[in-house]
């Protein structure tokens, strides 16, 4: 049987190809043996788009990746000075102001609730942006962002519910906790001054705060005073709002709204609070399932932060105002 040009050319790239990539894998394996490299940086994965015949490079995450790699058990800065005022409920009643933020750009954290479009943040955040952007990746050094579109918000309190305006690559959403009142201890995570930031916090009680400006309400909210942080430079706590408060379960516990490092104390939205905004946007309980085994503490809260930022299940969000 006579075989034509053609074929005789498909024949010949195939086995070039096939050469290839055995002359690949043993030099791969010559290089391991001889120099007793650590390749345990990159590993290879089945990429799920072209079946079980191509095979893809994973290699660690570019998202906030320089910003966290100090992030490690124990990383977090000394307690700050434990006076009798930063370890009890502040006096008299608390307001939070909202002022007209025309014309200007802005950062807070949402965290995700669901896994592929939607993320819970504060209100104060998101409210009267003309567009909201959510930056859920990093390539060649620039962000990628996706648009995010408000599906609920509640007049009471300082939560909203977003929705990317396309699905993102699946992740698991923290559980959230059953139990309405908190631990005594308390993790947020979020982006204060717009990169990666953590907090510790004692549960010292609940208080009324009182919204003025933009819009005004009454809410209860639970007052933390902050035990250590990170960045150690962590000075000042803005864009942390919206971040996640997590009990020592990794359960979401609430939601930031707002703190005061010079006061050493930082507030939260309740659970019962979580569990309205979440039915007013028509999501079930049931979807925030992830469980985890591994407590967190004092001393590994730097790792799981650093896990939930990498792996984009916290996100930084940008607000623009028209003017």
């Amino acid at each position: 049987m006579k075989i034509g040009p053609f074929f005789k050319s498909v024949r010949k790239r195939v086995a070039e190809t096939i050469g290839g990539y055995a002359i690949g894998a043993v030099f791969y394996l010559v290089v391991v043996i001889v120099s007793g490299a650590d390749f345990s940086d990159f590993w290879f994965l089945k990429d799920p788009s072209q079946g079980d015949q191509k095979l893809i490079e994973k290699k660690p995450p570019a998202l906030w990746f320089k910003e966290t790699e100090d992030w490690d058990i124990g990383s977090s800065n000394a307690a700050p000075i434990q006076t009798q005022e930063n370890y009890r409920l502040p006096l008299g009643s608390m307001v939070m102001d909202h002022p007209e933020n025309k014309g200007t750009w802005s950062s807070g954290t949402a965290f995700a609730i669901e896994a592929t479009q939607y993320w819970a943040t504060a209100r104060h955040v998101v409210e009267d942006c003309s567009d909201i952007y959510l930056l859920i990746d990093k390539k060649n050094g620039k962000f990628i962002t996706v648009k995010g579109l408000i599906v609920a918000q509640d007049r009471r309190v300082d939560a909203a519910i977003l929705k990317s305006i396309k699905p993102l690559p699946a992740r698991t959403p923290l559980s959230l906790r059953s139990n309405s009142n908190p631990n005594i201890n308390g993790f947020t995570v979020g982006f204060p001054k717009g990169n990666p930031g953590a907090l510790h916090g004692k549960h010292l009680g609940w208080k009324w705060l009182k919204h003025k400006g933009r819009w005004s309400g009454k809410q209860e909210v639970d007052m933390w005073a902050e035990v250590s942080s990170l960045p150690q430079s962590l000075t000042e706590l803005g864009g942390i709002s919206g971040g996640v408060l997590m009990d020592e379960n990794q359960d979401i516990a609430g939601i930031t709204i707002g703190g005061s490092p010079r006061r050493g104390r930082f507030s939260t939205t309740r659970v019962p609070d979580v569990k309205r905004i979440l039915s007013i946007a028509g999501i079930q309980e049931t979807t925030l399932k992830y469980t985890s085994s591994q407590v967190v503490t004092d001393k590994n809260y730097p790792t799981i932060a650093r896990n939930l930022i990498r792996s984009a299940r916290v996100v930084k969000v940008v607000c623009k105002r028209d003017s």
